[in-house]
């Protein structure tokens, strides 16, 4: 996936068109379509991520620092790609079976925008260590 997608996937999800970012980013009509194929200048994109909020380490890589600095892959996580009527294989080698309620949970999950996702999984993170364990 490349810059241009990332920022389509967020713009469709807050119902923006690319147009509009462009017109608010005071960058020139078609300059993030050409982000397709070539490198964004650093203060446009950082503009976008602003506008967008997310971060250019996001629309860069599609990774994004949460929590305790450990780089997740908010958007393409094998274990929330590979729910099968509950059942997830992580890395194809294991398999587990989950419940109704932690289906729900990642169903909500994949309905979510980026920011969201990364709140909902700080939240995740400070709960569990409030129990005391550790990840």
């Amino acid at each position: 996936m490349n810059v241009y997608e990332r920022i389509k996937i967020i713009s469709d999800n807050k119902n923006l068109t690319i147009s509009a970012i462009e017109n608010e980013c005071n960058i020139s009509n078609g300059s993030i379509s050409k982000w397709k194929n070539q490198m964004p200048k650093a203060d446009n994109l950082y503009s976008v991520a602003k506008f967008l909020d997310t971060s250019v380490e996001y629309l860069l890589t599609g990774t994004e620092l949460i929590h305790k600095n450990i780089t997740k892959d908010v958007s393409n996580s094998a274990f929330l790609n590979g729910i099968n009527q509950g059942t997830v294989y992580l890395n194809n080698d294991f398999e587990k079976k989950i419940s109704d309620e932690e289906l729900e949970l990642l169903r909500i999950y994949k309905t979510l925008d980026v920011r969201n996702r990364i709140k909902l999984l700080d939240t995740a993170f400070a709960l569990e260590e409030e129990k005391g364990e550790t990840h």
